[in-house]
């Protein structure tokens, strides 16, 4: 009787809520779809990022064939949902994870069935344990309907949760798309100004990793996929209605990654010999980090089907 008198309370509540904030179930359910789509973008973004040699990442393995990208797709694809928040502002919020362990254990089998080349050895997989010291592997992603029209409350599940308790009163007159759109701003605004940092970044005493890297557009396309990896550190909503969101990226996958690119070509020209280690001795810190900024543009009038983000997403990009 009680467990009765409990699920009708919670099925009450979820009726008033879902009434109250206007939001229409299909696009809550696309907003939780949105949501898990960019966990397991930026959960992948991470893995493609571990460090396996010197010289290489997950990425370079997986770029080996198509069957290797499409074997490395599908294990991403079923990393555990360690949780689902879903707000009263129709905002979705999902955290997956992935053990280190479980990663080295299916490259190395994928590995074994379908590499025929000679540059990864089995070995390389079981140094990753060795680059990265955290156990497990975590993302969270994030997505928000655009309701429109009356809310259909009669097919909602489950009572939302309250919204976030550390937004500051002025986000509450943004909906939820605009808070989301606008820390999306945010981090694209922190991956620039790292990106600006690193290209400052010495290698000897008359070249930069700008003037590395912008020799070509490939070379630069490789390094701004590679800075998209960074790790987000802390995000904070202001009293003035702004977004901050710091990333930070180690020096030591700065260095791997610019020796890869090095060790690809070749012919350099005058940058034939660059020591790429002389911009660990040349810095004064082993982690560089930078803040991005952003804020919710104008409300629009959009379908109800529509997210903050794409529909769809590729997990691993030839």
């Amino acid at each position: 009787m009680n467990r009765c008198k409990l699920t009708c309370a919670l099925c009450v509540l979820a009726l008033t809520q879902a009434a109250a904030a206007g939001i229409q179930p299909r696009g809550q359910l696309m907003a939780r779809r949105a949501a898990e789509l960019d966990a397991y973008r930026l959960l992948a973004e991470r893995v493609l990022g571990l460090q396996l040699t010197s010289e290489t990442t997950v990425r370079d393995f997986v770029l080996e064939s198509d069957e290797i990208a499409t074997r490395v797709s599908g294990f991403l694809r079923g990393v555990r949902t360690t949780d689902t928040r879903e707000f009263a502002d129709g905002s979705v919020e999902v955290d997956v994870e992935l053990p280190l362990v479980s990663v080295v254990e299916t490259l190395t089998r994928i590995r074994t069935a379908c590499y025929r080349g000679g540059r990864f050895s089995k070995t390389d997989f079981t140094e990753i344990t060795r680059h990265h010291k955290e156990t497990m592997i975590k993302a969270t992603g994030t997505g928000a309907p655009r309701a429109s029209g009356p809310a259909d409350p009669l097919n909602t599940l489950k009572p939302a949760a309250p919204a976030p308790a550390a937004l500051p009163p002025i986000w509450k007159d943004f909906a939820p798309q605009q808070r989301l759109m606008a820390r999306r701003a945010a981090l694209l605004d922190g991956y620039r100004r790292l990106a600006e940092q690193v290209w400052g970044l010495r290698i000897d005493s008359e070249t930069t990793v700008r003037d590395f890297v912008t020799q070509s557009d490939e070379i630069r396309t490789q390094v701004e996929a590679f800075l998209r990896g960074a790790r987000e550190v802390e995000t904070r909503y202001t009293e003035d209605g702004i977004v901050e969101v710091d990333v930070a990226i180690t020096l030591e996958s700065i260095v791997t990654t610019l020796r890869r690119i090095h060790s690809e070509k070749s012919s350099w020209g005058r940058f034939e010999k660059l020591d790429f280690e002389q911009i660990q001795r040349n810095a004064t810190r082993k982690i560089v980090t930078a803040t991005g900024m952003g804020a919710p543009a104008a409300a629009a009038t959009q379908p109800d089907t529509a997210v903050t983000i794409e529909s769809e997403i590729v997990i691993i990009e030839r």
